[in-house]
């Protein structure tokens, strides 16, 4: 089940007045864009978007007129976002891996009435270091591309927008005029907030026991300031 689901209907359940805007407004769902492999077995597609923005969001969120969000759902995508958090906030998500390992390992006894995971102190953390998000010394993070530039990077968000077909005509036109007029201006681009989304596996276990009706993130959702990831 996509990461991408999770973090949809969170937004739709706890995020009052935001509308997505991409995808055709589409939310993500549990058994979305199935195929068959060789052998005939159905499986997943892992392109979800193709053109790369996970979740454009139209409504008030700190003051801006979108958000921006990218998902993270493997725990080898959060590694490098650990030294950019709050030493409680990162020991959380590493207590988290470290339970799920267990289960996933058969050290630990399954058990559908226990709680999993440590909880994060923080809802929101923002992160300015740049490493921390990138990925450096080996760990991963946020990719790159020569073309469009960092992920989530407001070059890379530009550029995704552009080339979206999913996205209504009045909508890509308001956003692409605004960020151009700002830049032209040489003013910072306050359009739209950043967000990262984590999905560990405590939350594809909670939603798994809840039958598909808990859809949970693990905090704290990073926030990217305006002045981190030009390009």
């Amino acid at each position: 089940m996509p990461a991408e689901h999770i973090v949809d209907y969170y937004s739709k359940e706890r995020r009052k007045g935001l509308r997505k805007i991409n995808d055709n407004g589409r939310l993500i769902e549990e058994h979305d864009r199935l195929k068959r492999n060789a052998a005939g077995d159905r499986i997943r597609k892992q392109d979800i978007n193709q053109t790369g923005i996970d979740h454009l969001w139209f409504g008030s969120r700190k003051g801006r007129k979108y958000l921006v969000g990218e998902t993270k759902g493997s725990i080898f995508g959060h590694f490098a976002f650990l030294a950019g958090m709050a030493d409680s906030d990162a020991k959380a998500i590493e207590g988290n891996r470290s339970e799920i390992g267990k289960i996933f390992d058969g050290k630990t006894e399954y058990n559908e009435q226990s709680g999993l995971g440590k909880r994060s102190t923080s809802a929101e953390t923002s992160i300015k270091n740049e490493g921390a998000l990138t990925g450096s010394q080996g760990k991963a993070g946020l990719s790159g591309t020569k073309s469009k530039g960092r992920q989530m990077s407001h070059k890379w968000i530009n550029s995704s927008i552009i080339v979206d077909a999913s996205i209504s005509v009045g909508y890509k036109n308001q956003f692409i005029l605004e960020y151009r007029s700002a830049q032209r201006l040489r003013k910072p681009i306050t359009l739209y907030c950043r967000e990262i989304y984590m999905v560990t596996g405590k939350q594809y276990e909670q939603h798994d026991r809840s039958k598909g009706k808990t859809h949970n993130i693990q905090q704290p959702i990073i926030l990217l300031p305006d002045n981190v990831l030009m390009e």
